[in-house]
């Protein structure tokens, strides 16, 4: 009888695994989710492009007929025989078909003067490998914001670590942060960091296959990484951006954009505790002259590179012992900042009466939704 039972209890197991493995869309259950775009679109112009992104909940060997997008009382139909139909409809995965419109408000008759609210309609109709169901046809809504003349700034930052590091053990990693800003419906391609210090670079890349491309919009990307410390020394940590302005385009049209700043590894193992003396809270948490020139070129809105010279680098290049700048140590702070803030105007003022046009690649280099170039 316990064998029987043994045998009755592993087939009812076996069982609700095939019903979890093989989950199945029924009657009621067939639906269309549009994920993008968000509340807000905004374009340079009815020529720009955009994307419109979602899934439809079926199963695998249902037969999606068609597809169609609603703008401003505008159709778009794709039906199963059209030739892009595969561009539009995704693999199923996950009970779901992906599908992605790569459209612009010209095809809607939506003119760059029209800033309104508009309905985006996706439906389809679905043929099922149940026959018994009948036919689906499903559909979403979602109200959109146009926004017209809006000119997307291009550029990479690095946001952390913005200061010196100043560590009292090897075992916590510190986490390299930023973001990339691009136009709508840009596509980020590559992201790598790259840490050049003791010893060979280190590398961390976060997207270089198409499976981890990211669409972009007008709003900023944020990225991390973490960053394991195992030695003292001065790094230059430089993130490396691609960003291809037409996803069907070749790889002359990608964009390459990159930032870097400097920062210095400081081992103190007495930097949480308390030894009785004042070396440690006079080195605790002052930025060197890398970190502070970073800071100050944000305040201005500056680019690292700026004019085909990197302004990190030569602030780098004439700090002295104990990384002071112009005799100053980084322990006087204020007077610190103000000799490193008086180089890098003066700097300035004297890139900008040469009237050197921009190297050609840095982040420096900004254009708009219709003007982009390599």
């Amino acid at each position: 009888m316990k064998r029987l039972i043994a045998m009755f209890l592993s087939t009812v197991l076996i069982m609700m695994m095939s019903a979890f493995a093989f989950a199945y869309v029924d009657e009621g259950e067939y639906k269309v989710v549009i994920e993008t775009p968000d509340e807000e679109l905004k374009l340079l112009n009815e020529d720009d492009e955009f994307f419109v992104t979602g899934y439809i909940m079926a199963n695998d060997e249902d037969i999606i007929e068609w597809i169609k997008l609603t703008i401003n009382d505008v159709e778009l139909e794709i039906e199963s025989d059209d030739s892009d139909f595969d561009d539009v409809i995704g693999e199923w995965e996950d009970e779901k078909f992906a599908f992605k419109f790569v459209v612009s408000p010209d095809d809607f008759n939506i003119e760059d003067n029209d800033d309104d609210d508009y309905n985006i309609e996706v439906s389809t109709r679905i043929e099922p490998d149940d026959q018994d169901l009948g036919y689906q046809t499903e559909y979403d809504i979602k109200s959109v914001e146009f926004k017209f003349d809006y000119e997307t700034d291009y550029d990479l930052q690095l946001t952390k670590p913005n200061k010196d590091i100043v560590v009292d053990n090897w075992s916590d990693d510190t986490l390299i942060k930023g973001w990339v800003q691009a136009d709508e419906g840009d596509v980020l391609e590559f992201l790598r960091i790259e840490i050049d210090g003791d010893g060979a670079p280190q590398y961390i890349t976060l997207i270089d296959q198409p499976s981890e491309y990211v669409m972009l919009s007008n709003d900023k990307f944020n990225f991390e990484a973490e960053w394991n410390l195992s030695v003292e020394d001065e790094f230059v940590i430089t993130v490396f951006a691609w960003i291809n302005p037409d996803e069907d385009g070749d790889g002359d049209d990608v964009l390459k954009f990159e930032d870097e700043i400097t920062v210095e590894v400081i081992y103190d193992e007495d930097e949480n505790g308390d030894n009785g003396d004042n070396d440690d809270k006079d080195m605790d948490n002052y930025p060197a002259a890398p970190a502070v020139a970073n800071k100050i070129l944000k305040e201005l809105g500056i680019s690292n590179r700026y004019m085909g010279t990197n302004l990190i680098s030569e602030v780098s290049k004439l700090m002295g012992p104990n990384t002071e700048f112009n005799g100053v140590l980084k322990t006087d702070a204020d007077d610190y900042e103000d000799e490193i803030r008086d180089f890098l105007n003066d700097r300035i003022d004297e890139l900008e009466d040469m009237e050197a046009p921009p190297a050609p690649g840095n982040s420096a280099n900004k254009g708009n939704g219709k003007n982009k170039g390599n």
